[in-house]
């Protein structure tokens, strides 16, 4: 069964990636530590949630979830940077 969903291809296409780069643990980390992050704070819900950003607004954010959060390089280059 394929999921049809926007969430469920997303989803998919993360596994993929994963486990392809020997990577699914690695992205689960990241996965749990940002949903932990964006439950307990407000200025990042805030930003997740602007979708009228551009590029130029959300690259420092992601080079900082890469360098400071120790993000792994598949869910890095996954969110948006490759």
């Amino acid at each position: 069964m394929q999921e049809e969903s926007i969430a469920g291809r997303y989803a998919a296409t993360l596994f993929i990636a994963a486990s392809k780069e020997n990577n699914l643990f690695n992205v689960h980390e990241d996965l749990v530590y940002f949903k932990e992050l964006y439950e307990k704070m407000e200025s990042l819900r805030i930003f997740c949630d602007n979708a009228g950003l551009s590029t130029t607004q959300v690259s420092p954010f992601i080079d900082d979830l890469a360098n400071q959060g120790g993000f792994c390089k598949t869910t890095v280059k996954f969110i948006g940077k490759s």
